[in-house]
């Protein structure tokens, strides 16, 4: 038999439950606003506002140290992490529409996805063994607040040059 939440020491399991929640949802009712502000050609707006928006949430994350500072922080990261992402799959979309060549060009783009995640993954190795763990990850969190910063120059057809 398995006990997934004895009664002793489960309430971390609770308030991560509750923050995924809330997290999740706050992502949902964001989604349909930010496809109308997409459908209304602000795509490119909502992207580099939301880019910004996320740098400054990995500059300030280090510095989340209790629960309703955490749950803002977690949040104001869902909402810009849905805005650029939705506004960049948009132009993906429509640039892999326009080469002729979706399957391939999607394909493309995966990989160098998979690329980025990798890189970030090593910095952020390095980071923690040069610094150790907390320090580490803060540092981390520096350098991913000046990458995600690339996303907002992205050029697509679809918003214009």
């Amino acid at each position: 038999m398995i006990v997934v939440f004895p009664g002793h020491g489960w309430g971390i399991y609770v308030k991560l439950g509750i923050l995924s929640s809330v997290t999740i949802l706050t992502a949902i009712a964001i989604s349909y606003i930010y496809g109308k502000l997409i459908d209304n050609s602000k795509g490119k707006e909502l992207m580099v506002a939301s880019v910004m928006v996320n740098s400054l949430v990995h500059l300030f994350r280090p510095f989340a140290t209790n629960a309703s500072y955490i749950v803002g922080v977690n949040i104001t990261n869902e909402v810009s992490t849905t805005g650029y992402d939705m506004a960049c799959l948009r132009g993906v979309f429509d640039a892999a529409d326009i080469s002729g060549h979706r399957i391939a060009y999607l394909c493309f783009i995966d990989v160098v996805s998979n690329m980025g995640a990798a890189a970030a993954c090593a910095v952020l190795l390095a980071c923690s063994l040069a610094l150790g763990d907390i320090s580490g990850f803060n540092a981390f969190y520096a350098s991913a607040a000046v990458f995600v910063l690339i996303i907002g120059i992205a050029r697509f057809n679809i918003y214009g040059k």
